[in-house]
């Protein structure tokens, strides 16, 4: 089914037609745990989004990446000597991830995300519904808690 998305992308822009990324339509993974290098091993090697956020009662989030390899991206995250190991071995934390295999539609999310995330509002109903993590219960929408999203 992606390669029929990226088909038409392709054929829209040969055509000079420009689609715009529609958020609400982005297929992240479920909320998972991130505790380790293990933790990451069913995620894809493909190009996407990744979230990562705190535990605190309600998940804050603390970090949207674009990468070209999500697995290996996210398994960096626990090398020696890094700061973001340090802050994923300090509290708990959740990481979901969106394929966007498209390099275009994949840097147009990232900046309106990153955009949103620097916004003085940020307020969960400034995002559409499925972005809006900002304020939820961990029991809500963290299903499985230390399973792996594959």
């Amino acid at each position: 089914m992606e390669d029929l998305a990226l088909m038409v992308s392709a054929s829209l822009a040969r055509h000079g037609f420009t689609t715009q990324v529609d958020h609400r339509r982005l297929q992240w993974s479920q909320w998972f745990r991130c505790e380790s290098s293990l933790s990451v091993l069913l995620v894809p090697g493909k190009p996407g989004l990744f979230q990562l956020a705190e535990d605190q009662r309600t998940l804050t989030l603390f970090r949207l990446a674009e990468t070209e390899d999500l697995g290996m991206a996210l398994a960096r995250l626990f090398l020696l000597n890094t700061p973001e190991r340090d802050r994923l071995s300090r509290k708990p934390c959740h990481v979901r991830y969106a394929v966007i295999e498209d390099e275009d539609q994949r840097h147009a999310t990232y900046r309106s995300l990153q955009e949103w995330m620097a916004s003085p509002s940020q307020s969960s109903s400034a995002m559409p519904d499925n972005l809006a993590v900002h304020n939820f219960t961990v029991g809500e929408e963290i299903e499985g808690g230390d399973k792996s999203a594959a």
